[in-house]
């Protein structure tokens, strides 16, 4: 196997003495936005990630979901390849219960062949979609199950590294074209998860805004457990947080309701099987049922929401609490420019008080 520590820990930022800033995108596709600006947008934010001296730049997998476009990551990391010059990119990540393990293996070879030492693989165990939407992904002979988790992702690696074990079904099966493998990194959401990462001896990305409650536990599990490997010596953790940030506290939370409040009646709209105009989407007026889940989804602080200085002291905390490597930030707006702006205050607060020696 081909030893990637130095892909993973490798610094691409041209600030060397900060902790790691990176950021998660899903394409964004908001009320009456077409397709085509919400990856104009996405394209934009990653363009800006690189000025902003920012680590690395992935694009989530969701299938099924009106207002996410990163249903083909493989594709877009290309596209954003193409418009940029050294932020690596990779996917946060490949949903590899929905394809063969020989196909995703051939796209980020292709990918890395292109764009040499610029491509990572983030490599999910869930399939990004509802039960409708997943059963329409799946492959024959399929389940989905951690055990075959286990196995595919094994296979994935095997045929990277061309190194498939004797008696292997697929053995003499060889990726085309060769190439010096991107990273493997594991995501997840749990302790299992941290402890599979642990186990294979493979960076770890955690999903803090899904679990807020579970992150210290699942990094500590991670680090305790954590084997050496050929592709890692010692344990790299990200952590991802969901942010939005403004010059002042009630613009940072007034973008933020309104960003939710679509999600909210999206979701609400699906549930009822009614497609709602954009004038419903975006109207400043609530009812008592979507106030009550706006409200909810804030109460679980998977959220960071505020000024540049409020919002860096909710990271610093998790950053430090959690003992990450690099923080991965998601920006919840819809707009771009929003994101960007988002980005751009936090990114600059974040090496101000780095190089300052306060905070970080």
């Amino acid at each position: 196997m081909i030893d990637n520590t130095s892909a993973v820990t490798g610094n691409a930022s041209s600030v060397t003495s900060a902790p790691r800033l990176s950021v998660l995108d899903v394409a964004a596709v908001g009320p009456g936005v077409s397709a085509s600006q919400a990856f104009r947008w996405t394209t934009e934010l990653a363009i800006a990630a690189e000025r902003l001296g920012c680590h690395r730049f992935w694009v989530a997998e969701h299938h099924g979901v009106p207002d996410i476009g990163s249903s083909a990551p493989a594709v877009l990391i290309a596209h954003l390849a193409a418009h940029t010059r050294k932020i690596r990119l990779g996917a946060g990540g490949v949903m590899l219960p929905n394809y063969a393990p020989l196909i995703v293996a051939e796209q980020f070879s292709t990918l890395n062949a292109l764009h040499p030492d610029r491509i990572d693989l983030g490599i999910g165990r869930a399939k990004g979609a509802d039960p409708t939407t997943a059963l329409a992904l799946t492959r024959a002979g399929t389940g989905g199950d951690t055990y075959q988790f286990s196995e595919q992702l094994s296979e994935l690696i095997g045929f990277l590294n061309g190194a498939l074990p004797i008696g292997h079904r697929s053995q003499k099966v060889k990726i085309s074209p060769k190439t010096t493998p991107p990273p493997v990194y594991l995501l997840g959401s749990s302790e299992a998860s941290a402890n599979a990462a642990a186990a294979r001896g493979l960076p770890f990305a955690f999903a803090h805004h899904l679990a807020p409650h579970v992150t210290v536990a699942a990094l500590s599990a991670y680090r305790a457990a954590f084997q050496p490997s050929a592709a890692l010596s010692s344990p790299y953790a990200i952590v991802t947080a969901m942010v939005v940030c403004a010059e002042t506290q009630e613009d940072a939370e007034r973008a933020a309701i309104a960003a939710t409040a679509v999600r909210v009646r999206r979701n609400l709209a699906n549930q009822r099987g009614h497609t709602p105009s954009t004038k419903e989407l975006l109207s400043p007026h609530f009812t008592e049922e979507e106030a009550q889940i706006i409200i909810g989804s804030f109460a679980n602080e998977g959220v960071v929401i505020g000024t540049p200085r409020t919002v860096l002291i909710q990271l610093d905390e998790l950053f430090q609490s959690a003992h990450a490597d690099e923080l991965m930030l998601c920006a919840i707006e819809y707009d771009g420019p929003a994101r960007i702006r988002t980005l751009t205050l936090i990114a600059r607060e974040w090496w101000r008080n780095s190089s300052s020696g306060r905070c970080l």
